[in-house]
């Protein structure tokens, strides 16, 4: 399969919220995650009281979420947080068979062309788990830089200008 031909997509539908409550309920995946502890209970909740045709202002309401798809499947995530002037990226590719295959990267740079040109944010941070090496070094090689180490999370941070020169 071709990474490139992942879109992001805005409206969430039920099935979708399904696979994302599948996803953050996965050990492996959420071990690489900050999300809240009993979200995916809290997802499947709403999804199953609430019966909407599209559950994307559910998703939407802390920021710009979006379903990565590949042929018109879910396979992750994305979501931009404001923060102040800045936006907080999220990615998560929750098809495991998926991980290291470029999809993360991918949805990543069309992120960033939403937040920088879309947007118009002043910069995009990234706050990922120090032992998640795999997002870790796509976010460095991408052209993020560390702002803040930890012990646990590591913070990561790209503005306008550093953008600008990656995608020159």
């Amino acid at each position: 399969m071709d990474a490139s031909g992942i879109s992001l997509c805005r409206e969430v539908g039920f099935d979708d919220a399904m696979c994302i409550a599948d996803w953050l309920e996965d050990p492996e995946v959420r071990m690489h995650l900050n999300e809240m502890e009993g979200i995916s209970e809290t997802i499947r909740e709403k999804a199953f009281n609430c019966r909407l045709p599209s559950y994307t202002p559910l998703f939407s309401s802390r920021g710009r979420f979006f379903v990565i798809r590949l042929d018109g499947n879910a396979i992750g995530y994305a979501n931009l947080l404001q923060k102040g002037t800045a936006h907080e990226v999220v990615i998560v590719i929750g098809r495991k068979d998926l991980w290291g295959k470029g999809y993360g990267r991918n949805a990543l740079n069309r992120l960033l062309f939403h937040a920088f040109l879309d947007i118009r944010t002043e910069k995009v941070l990234a706050k990922i788990k120090s032992r998640n090496i795999r997002s870790l070094n796509l976010f460095k090689h991408i052209g993020f830089r560390e702002c803040q180490p930890g012990e646990e999370t590591v913070c990561l941070t790209m503005d306008l200008s550093g953008f600008m020169k990656k995608a020159a």
